[in-house]
């Protein structure tokens, strides 16, 4: 709800995140589950080729967790791209070659309608800059849910074996939350380009991975629970009327 209903009070929005934060931290493998599917559901709603579906994506979990690079390549998860090449630290590199995380990555879709971005309805929600993580995770999001709930996973680990002991402000359910939640709202954000604002595809894909990650962590396959996003998928011919870019991808 917090993701798509623009007038849920502001003191209801920050107590949802910082409850999700706890309950990420107490049902780790559920939320990961949930915020995977939620996550590749968006992403391949979007036509496939939005040039979103198609950039570089990497997490280097040291850094990630401890702000420091990690020297072993172990320990950086990758989504490679024949479009685009791998940053070198944790972010996302889109087809153009630049760093993704700005409002200039929905002006193909959209053009600014004021020169105060924050005043402008239609870029409001792309004004603050995506984190290095919550860049990835969108790039990421275009893999398979198997995948994504792997990557999760895995940064989760990272981020709770940071806080352990540490005077971190944030716990690592919430460091997660805080990044997932808004790669979710930018995708949210990106599909409603086509869509226009009334569009209750992300609300049937949250409520659904509800009972999806339920079944999933009983020892489900997430694999099998995806779909939903080909199911919604928009027609590739909306990207190039929109843009009025000649795609190949």
């Amino acid at each position: 709800m917090s993701w798509s209903e623009p007038l849920l009070d502001e003191t209801a929005r920050v107590k949802i995140a910082t409850d999700m934060g706890h309950f990420i931290d107490r049902n780790s493998e559920w939320s990961v589950a949930f915020l995977a599917g939620v996550l590749t559901d968006l992403a391949q709603s979007l036509p496939t080729n939005d040039p979103w579906r198609h950039m570089a994506g990497l997490i280097d979990l040291r850094q990630v967790a401890t702000g420091i690079p990690a020297e072993d390549k172990n320990m950086r998860l990758a989504r490679r791209s024949e479009r685009a090449p791998l940053p070198g630290l944790t972010g996302a590199i889109t087809v153009e070659g630049r760093p993704f995380g700005t409002r200039r990555d929905a002006a193909d879709l959209i053009a600014p309608g004021a020169s105060d971005v924050s005043t402008d309805l239609s870029m409001a929600a792309v004004a603050v800059n995506l984190s290095p993580l919550a860049a990835a995770l969108v790039a990421f999001a275009s893999h398979d849910p198997k995948t994504v709930q792997v990557v999760l996973g895995q940064t989760l680990h990272h981020l709770w074996m940071a806080n352990v002991g540490s005077v971190m402000p944030q716990t690592a359910g919430q460091a997660m939350f805080e990044a997932a939640s808004s790669a979710i709202r930018w995708l949210i954000h990106r599909r409603r380009a086509y869509t226009g604002i009334d569009d209750t595809f992300p609300n049937i894909v949250g409520l659904s991975w509800i009972a999806k990650a339920d079944r999933v962590n009983a020892g489900g396959n997430i694999a099998v629970e995806g779909g939903l996003g080909r199911q919604g998928a928009i027609d590739p011919a909306e990207y190039r009327f929109l843009s009025g870019a000649d795609d190949d991808f």
